[in-house]
């Protein structure tokens, strides 16, 4: 199922074409706007004008993790606090800021209803959300389910009881966590001498800082249900830039949105597909703080065959 069947099986050239415009856009609008890009792309000679096609990017230096924990919020933030509808420290030492305008946390919601209809969620689905809610995807993954019309279930983190209990009492067949949580429900569901693998489940979302999933099987032989990995790291500040479908077969990532290269270790020169190097992201239409050519530390293969599903969307393997 298709949430955005044009953007889905876009045609490659359509694609390129859309990341083309939206690139030139991020550019005038990350070198106008943003202190940090500003004063980047000027010391290195380069203004909005120096990127007119994604193989311009090269020219641009990398985005790292450090950039972002010494400069966010200010650096990297393109409108005033009072254009901003929320903000969060993120990271796992809570040292990185995120900003979202209203287009972002609206385009937040119409990449996560992708994820979801990949996975099979539609008006009949009852999902529960076992997250924390002053996270920004939880609240994108809320909103977006409620869009397709599923009934959802919020759980906060501190009552896994009360969760089991809810998934009990709705006959709940689908949740949203992450590895480790999901990993706290079923030690809670034993100890309460609960089933899960008893109960109607048929998906579980796990959203993951990480391409990896080490608990992946571990999780789907505890549960019973099919696992649907997306990548959601805390840098970009959304839920699902890169999903599984039903055929598990790599991430499908959101190109019309997100733009990846990948360069190879040593050299960080820019390597073909079928070949594996590390994952670098520039965001083609976040607004409040845009990042270009992100090092991700993620290793990957891109695949841009077709998938089975029929999606267009370039798939990223990991080893």
């Amino acid at each position: 199922m298709y949430s955005n069947q044009k953007i889905e099986t876009m045609p490659r050239e359509l694609m390129t074409q859309l990341q083309t415009e939206r690139l030139r856009k991020t550019m005038k609008w990350a070198y106008e706007k943003s202190p940090f890009y500003h004063e980047k792309m000027n010391s290195m000679g380069l203004t909005d004008q120096s990127i007119q096609t994604l193989d311009d990017l090269k020219k641009m230096p990398f985005t790292t993790q450090n950039d972002l924990i010494v400069n966010s919020p200010f650096g990297f933030l393109t409108v005033p606090i009072s254009g901003t509808i929320r903000m969060r420290i993120v990271g796992r030492n809570f040292n990185i800021a995120r900003a979202y305008t209203n287009a972002d946390v609206g385009r937040n919601v119409e990449m996560m209803t992708r994820c979801l209809m990949a996975g099979g969620v539609t008006k009949g689905t009852i999902m529960e959300v076992i997250d924390e809610y002053s996270d920004e995807n939880a609240l994108s993954v809320q909103y977006a389910a409620e869009v397709l019309g599923a009934t959802v279930i919020p759980s906060p983190l501190t009552n896994l009881e009360r969760a089991i209990t809810m998934m009990n009492q709705f006959g709940v067949d689908a949740i949203v966590s992450n590895p480790k949580q999901l990993l706290q429900l079923i030690i809670n569901a034993q100890a309460f001498e609960n089933d899960i693998k008893g109960m109607p489940l048929t998906a579980i979302f796990c959203m993951n800082d990480l391409l990896r999933n080490n608990m992946d099987t571990h999780l789907k032989s505890r549960i019973g249900a099919k696992i649907y990995n997306m990548y959601s790291p805390v840098e970009f500040g959304c839920a699902g830039m890169l999903f599984e479908c039903e055929y598990k077969c790599g991430f499908h990532i959101q190109e019309d949105y997100f733009y990846p290269e990948v360069i190879r270790l040593g050299d960080n020169q820019a390597i073909d597909e079928n070949h594996m190097g590390e994952l670098v992201i520039t965001s083609l239409a976040l607004e409040a703080m845009p990042l270009i050519r992100f090092r991700t530390g993620q290793m990957v293969m891109l695949d841009q065959d077709t998938c089975k599903c029929g999606r267009t969307l370039i798939r990223l393997t990991t080893p």
